[in-house]
């Protein structure tokens, strides 16, 4: 049996009150909105695993995970996405300031390659959270952007999730196999 994994770093409660918020106020057809307990930044996507490589998994991630001292991602904009292709989704961005975000990304994947089912890397490691999706490039044309009001744009960021993603016609469904402190050792 396989699982869809994938390492996500989770949001704090305010973000994910801000981005859900976000969402409510928009009405414009053919925008499948992200749920909000789907709401996250995605480190790494490993694809379809097999069950009993799952601890072998856990283990590889809290080896490199426990190196990683804790990161500030600092929110940026909602911007559609992604950059320099027609817009296909909508995307809460964050700062990687100092390259933090790219080196836990580079990380994880030396950590994790050898289960991955294919090169699943971004082009670009952007933080980012996909708030929204949409079949139609053109749908993009339509959306004007509005920026949310954060008092606070830094968000702290200690731990990571093991996630396992189950997909049916309602949408996915993501639940945590487990989390992982930044920094223990």
């Amino acid at each position: 049996m396989k699982k869809r994994l994938f390492v996500a770093i989770p949001l704090s409660g305010y973000f994910r009150k801000i981005f859900a918020g976000y969402q409510r106020d928009y009405n414009t057809e053919g925008i499948r909105w992200t749920i909000p307990e789907n709401l996250h930044i995605t480190v790494y996507f490993l694809g379809n695993v097999q069950e009993r490589t799952v601890p072998r998994v856990m283990k590889a991630l809290e080896g490199v995970l426990s190196q990683i001292p804790p990161l500030d991602f600092e929110f940026d904009k909602i911007s559609l996405a992604p950059p320099g292709r027609p817009a296909r989704m909508v995307w809460a961005i964050f700062q990687d300031t100092g390259g933090a975000y790219k080196a836990l990304v580079d990380k994880v994947y030396a950590a994790l390659e050898e289960f991955a089912t294919r090169d699943n890397r971004s082009k670009e490691s952007i933080p980012h959270i996909t708030l929204a999706r949409f079949k139609y490039p053109s749908i993009g044309k339509e959306i004007k952007i509005t920026q949310p009001d954060v008092e606070d744009k830094v968000m702290k960021i200690s731990s990571c999730d093991l996630m396992e993603s189950e997909l049916s016609r309602s949408g996915p469904t993501y639940s945590v196999i487990e989390t992982f402190n930044l920094g223990t050792k």
